[in-house]
């Protein structure tokens, strides 16, 4: 096609020409088709398959016969639908038989398809030699197109999100004739927004603390997702990563992680979890890898964007399996590799494995191409746990010395930091008022009734760890005294940052009985035994 016939392209024709040459390496697809090869080529959506055929065409009439060969290669689509049919069963038979006698003849076969796994024959998928992906036009790709259709500047953040699935609908918005101001108007119109947990409290991706190795991967994702959506040359969805796969304690914040990065990626977010795969349905077999592939489609569709997989521990090692239900497990564990695999062949889907124990996954789902990289997010410490309070009161308390709560905290999550927030927030909007620090500390130990004699032994008790600790030089952070049935107290005190030594575990050792020695001298509860 030469520069005057790609000027007279429609809109539509325009995006999807760049969109295949995007995915197509033109030298590469000449040279291939000197032999009989199959590929199957997925389009977008159902509305692109008629015009991927068109320039797929297009690009084969463009070269001379001794570029392909002897024969032309049997380019075609599919018009079978997704569902099961009669007439789906027989189409896809009949197809087989047509491209296997095509490929017996020396004749390359191209199969183009929205969902070539359901929508072309399974000898097609199973056994393809390229399976190309055509991108969903990013707003940079879009802005391009019309700027070239209108002859007149249009930016990406002019365009916006629209809803390039629908060729229609963009055919309908950019009219030869219209304005540019009115075509993205119209397109405004197709906008469709992904879920996104853009305005609930999510901080940024930057903001948060405890996170480690898997921050620094997603802030390399972010930066990543800007270049794509500048445009700049070196980088297509391709070259984004596969996934990752998080371990880490319940409450953690695995689930808060993905969200972040969503936020910071602008990119949409599917969540689904092994469980609701395993409780789908009546338990069957099928029911659970429909569930499975449904949480799949649903964020191809989005591409691109983030998948979260939880609690994907539960897909056990298939060899640890015995008894009457090994068979079922395996063939589940079977099917969610099969399906994962199918992941990795979207660019542009980022999935995002989360799991608190990741050597009980199965050994195949770990190993390279699918979530071959494993980061271990722990308990945040005292200063991360400062972070996280600051990070979630926004600019309430803003002058308050938060490290004293921090310490409070200790072995908490960043979860149970989110809770505390919460909590101390309802307690101020009940008492018609701005938030406290009172609020923060009656949210992390909530005051109860006491009986007094109880309240005045649990406190000394406390007093003499705090006294021993300070006598010692070791900083004391918070005290605190609860009940739970009976006196219940914590003194957190900060340990020396250094290796361990014996006088630091003496030291320990004498904090830890300065609590019996108040017991003893202030509150006379103990008596020792005489010696002899």
């Amino acid at each position: 096609m030469d520069e005057e016939e790609v000027a007279a392209l429609p809109f539509t024709k325009r995006l999807v020409r760049a969109a295949v040459l995007e995915a197509i390496d033109i030298p590469t697809f000449a040279t291939v088709l000197k032999q009989p090869l199959a590929w199957v080529i997925e389009a977008p959506s159902e509305s692109w398959v008629e015009l991927v055929v068109a320039i797929v065409r297009n690009l084969v009439d463009s070269r001379t016969p001794d570029e392909f060969g002897l024969s032309d290669p049997y380019l075609f689509r599919s018009d079978v639908p997704s569902k099961p049919t009669s007439r789906r069963s027989t189409y896809l038979e009949d197809m087989a038989n047509t491209i296997s006698s095509e490929i017996a003849q020396g004749r390359s076969v191209i199969g183009v398809a929205a969902d070539p796994e359901r929508q072309l024959p399974a000898i097609l998928v199973r056994n393809c030699d390229r399976w190309i992906v055509v991108p969903k036009p990013s707003a940079v790709d879009i802005a391009r197109a019309l700027t070239e259709f209108y002859g007149e500047a249009v930016s990406p953040e002019d365009v916006g999100a629209p809803d390039v699935l629908d060729l229609r609908a963009m055919a309908f918005a950019a009219r030869p004739g219209s304005s540019v101001a009115d075509v993205v108007k119209r397109l405004s119109a197709t906008t469709v927004t992904p879920p996104s947990p853009m305005d609930n409290g999510i901080p940024d991706l930057s903001e948060l603390a405890g996170y480690g190795a898997a921050k620094t991967w997603g802030m390399a994702l972010a930066r990543d997702i800007k270049r794509l959506r500048r445009g700049e040359p070196g980088i297509t969805l391709k070259d984004l990563p596969k996934g990752i796969l998080l371990e880490g304690p319940p409450g953690v914040g695995k689930s808060i992680y993905a969200m972040a990065l969503a936020k910071t990626t602008q990119l949409p977010l599917e969540t689904t979890s092994v469980s609701r795969w395993l409780s789908a349905g009546e338990g069957h077999l099928d029911d659970a890898l429909k569930a499975a592939r449904a949480a799949i489609e649903a964020a191809r569709a989005h591409r691109p964007g983030l998948l979260m997989i939880d609690e994907i521990d539960s897909i056990v090692d298939r060899d640890s399996q015995e008894g009457k239900y090994a068979a079922w497990w395996i063939n589940f564990v079977n099917g969610v590799l099969d399906l994962i695999d199918g992941t990795l062949r979207y660019p542009g889907l980022i999935t995002i494995g989360a799991c608190n124990n990741a050597s009980r996954v199965d050994p195949a789902l770990r190993r390279a191409g699918r979530l071959d990289k494993v980061v271990k997010i722990h308990l945040p410490n005292k200063a991360d746990r400062e972070v996280i309070f600051r990070c979630y009161l926004g600019r309430d308390l803003a002058s308050e010395d938060l490290e004293p709560f921090a310490q409070m905290t200790e072995g908490m999550s960043g979860a149970d930091i989110v809770r505390i927030v919460t909590e101390a927030r309802q307690i101020a909007r009940d008492a018609s008022r701005e938030l406290r620090a009172a609020d923060l500390a009656a949210a992390i130990a909530p005051p109860i009734e006491m009986d007094k004699e109880l309240l005045r032994q649990t406190a000394l008790h406390e007093a003499g760890h705090a006294v021993i600790a300070t006598v010692l030089g070791l900083k004391v952070g918070a005290v605190q005294v609860a009940s739970g049935g009976a006196g219940i107290g914590v003194t957190n005190f900060t340990r020396r940052h250094r290796p361990m030594t014996f006088a630091d575990v003496e030291d320990y050792v004498v904090v830890t009985l300065g609590g019996r020695a108040a017991d003893e001298v202030l509150a006379g509860l103990w008596t020792p035994v005489p010696a002899g």
